[in-house]
């Protein structure tokens, strides 16, 4: 959880919940979130991956994949990179030689966007998405984005215990009742529900540094 390592946040969210009587309450709940960080040193700790990186597609770039049994990714970034974003990919080197890569879509991303009720704007009592990324989107779209094909890398490798534990915990909650029980809001749960406090400095700060 150390900032300056930029695996993994705590980020507030506020959230109704239900209190022990079964009510709804708005409450302030502690998320758990893995980082890009996270989830590439997941990868390498768990033995099966030698190398790991993520990268950007612009509708400039030579690019082409094919996934199945005569796999291959090919990019060629242009010299003068502009114009929109159209893909974004991780690729593994794996320890016995072979290669693993996952390539999401802008579509994708923007999927991914939906997830984060920061992203949304109230028109009196409806509920819009915002067609422009806003908040940490907005700043830092490219990273927000790769750290989905990351996730899906971590995910195609054998389930290692600690890999296992992350997909069960990043992007949930345990909140604790005042009587002392638990309830454990799911990352899906969170996500249709919640609404995201501010935006953590270091986690900026992180991804500005690397994209």
């Amino acid at each position: 959880l150390e900032p300056e390592f930029g695996e993994c946040y705590l980020i507030p969210r506020s959230l109704k919940v239900k209190n022990a009587e079964g009510k709804e309450e708005k409450k302030m709940v502690c998320v758990f979130q893995i980082g890009y960080k996270g989830w590439k040193a997941l990868c390498l700790q768990s033995g099966n991956v030698a190398w790991l990186d993520g990268e950007v597609v612009y509708d400039d770039d030579k690019f082409s994949f094919k996934y199945g049994t005569s796999a291959f990714l090919d990019h060629e970034p242009a010299a003068v990179r502009k114009g929109k974003m159209t893909h974004f990919y991780a690729f593994a080197t794996l320890t016995n030689g072979m290669h693993l890569f996952k390539v999401i879509t802008g579509q994708d991303s923007e999927k991914s966007r939906t997830h984060s009720e920061e992203q949304y704007d109230w028109h009196g009592s409806t509920k819009v998405f915002s067609t422009t990324p806003k908040g940490i989107w907005a700043k830092h779209y490219a990273a927000m984005a790769l750290r989905v094909p990351i996730k899906k890398v971590c995910a195609a490798l054998p389930l290692t215990p600690a890999i296992e534990k992350a997909m069960q915990a990043d992007g949930g909650s345990h909140y604790l009742q005042k009587d002392g029980t638990v309830t454990t809001i799911s990352a899906s749960d969170i996500e249709k529900g919640g609404e995201q406090v501010g935006e953590r400095p270091a986690l900026a700060a992180e991804l500005q540094d690397t994209y």
